[in-house]
This record gives C-alpha cells, sequence and structure tokens, in this order.
C-alpha cells in the first residue's frame, strides 16, 4: 500500500510537472534563413560573434537576473539599430502581467549603436530602476521574471514582446545565447561569455535587424536543460516505484 501511495504520488507530480511544461514561456525556434537574416547575421560578424543567424537561435522568452538580493544589475548595450526613422522605445516586462513594463531605452531621445544603460533589481525596495550616463531613466514596481519589448514606430500603443504569443503567434523577437567570442561592443573588447544577444523586428520584413542588443548577467527562465533532467528523474522515480508495486503484489 505504501509503494501504491508513492507510485501514484510520482505519477501525479510528473502529470502536473507535464501540464505545467506545455505553458512554459519558449517559442519555437529556428525561423527564417540564411537570406532573409543576412543583416543580422552581418552585425554579428561586425563585433567579432561567431553566432549563426539562423542556427544558434534559442527558444528561450523569458530571463531572470544572475545574481541574488538587493542591487542585482544587468548591463545592455546596443550594438546595431537599422531604424532612423524615429525613436523607438526598448525595455522589460514582467512575465504574466505586460502592462508592469521598465523602459530601458527612452522613445524621446534618439536611439543609435553604441547607446547602454543598466536595469538594477532591488528586492528590498520592491523596485527595478534603469540608468543610463546621463543618470535614472525609469522605475517599476520589482518583478524577477520577465521579456523585452519594443514598441512599434508607426503606433506608440502597438507592442511587440519577446513571448510569440503576446504578438498572436508572431515572432518579433530572436534570442541567443553567446558563444564566449572575443566581441567587440560599446563596453570595450572582451569575452562575451554567459551573455544574451536580443534581435528584434519592427516591421513586417521578418529581418530582425531593426534592433540587436547585446545583454549580461540573465538567465533564460526555466533553464531548459533543467526541465528536461527534472522530467527524466520524475519519470525514473515512477516507473522504479511502479516496478516494486508490482513484485510485492
Amino acid at each position: 500500500m505504501k509503494t501504491s501511495r508513492i507510485t501514484i504520488l510520482l505519477v501525479a507530480s510528473l502529470l502536473f510537472f507535464a501540464g505545467s511544461a506545455m505553458a512554459l514561456p519558449f517559442n519555437t525556434r529556428p525561423i527564417g534563413d540564411e537570406t532573409s537574416l543576412n543583416d543580422l547575421q552581418q552585425a554579428f560578424k561586425d563585433i567579432g560573434s561567431s553566432l549563426d543567424a539562423v542556427a544558434d537561435q534559442s527558444g528561450a522568452a523569458i530571463f531572470a537576473p544572475t545574481g541574488a538580493g538587493a542591487g542585482t544589475a544587468a548591463y545592455i548595450a546596443s550594438i546595431s539599430w537599422s531604424i532612423d526613422t524615429a525613436p523607438v522605445e526598448f525595455g522589460i516586462y514582467e512575465h504574466g502581467n505586460i502592462d508592469n513594463r521598465l523602459m530601458l531605452f527612452d522613445a524621446d531621445k534618439t536611439l543609435s549603436s553604441g547607446q547602454i544603460a543598466t536595469f538594477e533589481f532591488n528586492a528590498s525596495a520592491n523596485t527595478i530602476d534603469s540608468y543610463d550616463k546621463g543618470g535614472m531613466i525609469d522605475q517599476t514596481t520589482y518583478f524577477k521574471n520577465f521579456g523585452f519589448y519594443t514598441v512599434v514606430p508607426s503606433n506608440s500603443s502597438d507592442y511587440f514582446f519577446t513571448e510569440d504569443d503576446q504578438n498572436n503567434g508572431v515572432a518579433r523577437f530572436l534570442t541567443y545565447e553567446s558563444k564566449g567570442d572575443d566581441v567587440k561592443t560599446p563596453k570595450g573588447t572582451y569575452n562575451d561569455e554567459y551573455h544574451w544577444y536580443i534581435a528584434g523586428d519592427l516591421g513586417a520584413d521578418q529581418d530582425f535587424d531593426g534592433v540587436v542588443f547585446q545583454i549580461e548577467s540573465i538567465r533564460p527562465v526555466p533553464e531548459p536543460a533543467t526541465i528536461f533532467l527534472f522530467g527524466v528523474g520524475l519519470m525514473g522515480l515512477a516507473a522504479y516505484g511502479r516496478k516494486k508495486g508490482f513484485r510485492r503484489s
């Protein structure tokens, strides 16, 4: 009876996890081809990155800061910016509440390649703050898990998000985990290990060269490898418990 209860509990846990996994914030990738992503590929080459714009796409859409505690900060730099007809707002939004947003680059200012911003997570103060070299840009209520957004230049009420589901299933961003290259960015020349690149599409052509940012001190949520190992572990435990139950009966 005890073994049966354990087996039922494990199977129930596995089913719960499987149901939750179906709703995880992952996008289906890759999309596009060498032709459509040619300009994005060139942006990577220009800074010395070996990323392949097609093959190295990640399905990650939601992130969290890698640090813990008050004052955890993430650095972000614009490495490519092809839109020169109008300023564009770019920032982060709370996963599960797209109305709670933090602006990282101000739509009232013209953004170009080379600009830098920092956003700081302060759990003790219940805030997230963003800064550039001129001082504070924006502040919002604290949240830990976030995606990235931009506002479409032609319509200031039309937002694009890193989660395809928030764009009616249309891909508006591509995300890439760095490959540990020595790259040249606004921060200088350094190794980009543990960094992420976010490429945004601001039109209908899906070439994803409208904005390209490099970001450090963030990680995907949840991490794909962790999900896989946890799922396999639960399946193994459930199978083991069931086998012992058969033997005792």
